[in-house]
């Protein structure tokens, strides 16, 4: 079964950029929930894309949740998501 690999990675791939794509739309319109809740869903999917966790920091901002914003970003770096600089 070589031939699913290829397959399963693609749509993965199409997946985390629909759930990418979805997270900045939400976020340009000033739609800070759903935009949240995409970007934990990619970040859940692939923990080592940093740009879900950062929407995901700056939607906890926009809902006034700036200590969990903040929690957020020290279990980023600990975990090596976002860097420090």
């Amino acid at each position: 079964m070589d031939w699913v690999e290829p397959v399963r990675e693609r749509a993965f791939r199409c997946v985390c950029e629909a759930l990418l794509t979805l997270a900045l739309w939400a976020q340009g319109v000033g739609r800070a929930a759903e935009s949240l809740e995409h970007a934990n869903r990619l970040w859940e999917l692939d923990p080592c894309r940093q740009d879900a966790c950062i929407l995901a920091m700056q939607a906890l901002q926009a809902l006034g949740r700036a200590e969990e914003a903040v929690r957020l970003a020290r279990l980023a770096r600990a975990s090596g998501t976002v860097s420090r600089g």
